[in-house]
């Protein structure tokens, strides 16, 4: 009977293997598995017909539990500065590029897992001994630097919207703090970061000058959302009337972060099928 053996390093991983390799392969070939060491795990097999599995369930392993388990260690030997929420919030970016097709990786989870299993089935035909750890750091180089890409990718994602929130946290300060200047207005959204201004008579408003109010207020450089929302805090109003058909973009979000309390979403009233055209949806407040 042909033996092959699989350690890793701690013993949540030699679990988390174990209960992969009793799900994966009792099912399609006669083995026998067995945890002689928490951190070992013993295969016995009768012919030579095992390869193919065990490298699919073990790729099946590694995507599925020790993608994250060595993106938490390359992160945290990145930085030691990262509070445990930071990490937190960092690995949730990283699981999300980890499953974006077209962002990380240059490839899906699966062809991942297939390239994986090709390494592995390769190692097998000429080693009976495999550590899980010692495998990815040198037998999988393109994935682990793969995988450290996104983790740096993760962190420039996470400074960009701690950048972000701090940029909005002052503009909704100086908003809260700013007398209002006209009752009204009506901002209608035209889709993207097409925007109209209009006063409480549905006429242009002139702000020309509005960048300088978030020119003054911050060192950043201004986009065009930016610009629209530094026309509102020129306008100071009272009321934003957002006329969109998409409520849910993060423009939108955006406005009414930093105008809290001062905005209602409207997509069916006169303004917005005259500007936007017809659509069937009820008034969202």
């Amino acid at each position: 009977m042909e033996q092959f053996i699989v350690t890793v390093s701690n013993d949540s991983d030699a679990e988390a293997l174990f209960d992969c390799m009793k799900e994966s392969l009792l099912r399609s070939i006669a083995v026998e598995i067995d945890l002689t060491d928490r951190k070992l795990i013993e295969l016995r097999f009768p012919e030579m017909s095992w390869t193919k599995d065990i490298a699919e369930a073990i790729a099946l392993f590694i995507v599925n539990h020790m993608e994250a388990v060595m993106i938490r260690r390359i992160l945290l030997q990145r930085s030691a500065s990262y509070e445990p929420h930071e990490i937190k919030e960092i690995i949730q970016y990283c699981e999300q590029l980890l499953h974006d097709d077209e962002v990380t990786l240059d490839s899906s989870k699966h062809d991942r897992r297939r390239w994986i299993q090709d390494q592995l089935h390769l190692f097998f035909q000429s080693h009976d001994h495999l550590n899980i750890e010692g495998f990815m750091n040198f037998r999988l180089k393109k994935y682990m630097g793969d995988l450290q890409d996104t983790v740096d990718e993760a962190c420039d994602e996470f400074l960009l919207n701690e950048q972000y929130q701090e940029f909005i946290a002052l503009l909704k300060y100086f908003v809260y703090f700013q007398d209002t200047k006209i009752p009204e207005v009506h901002l209608i959204h035209r889709g993207n970061n097409k925007f109209e201004l209009l006063d409480g008579n549905l006429q242009q408003l002139d702000l020309s000058d509005a960048k300088d109010v978030i020119f003054e207020t911050v060192d950043r450089e201004l986009n065009y959302e930016d610009m629209v929302v530094s026309a509102l805090i020129s306008a100071s109003p009272k009321k934003i009337h957002i006329h969109t058909r998409e409520p849910e973009s993060q423009s939108i979000k955006t406005i009414q972060q930093i105008f809290e309390g001062r905005t209602s979403i409207c997509t069916c009233c006169q303004l917005c099928k005259n500007s936007l055209g017809e659509w069937k949806a009820e008034r969202l407040t």
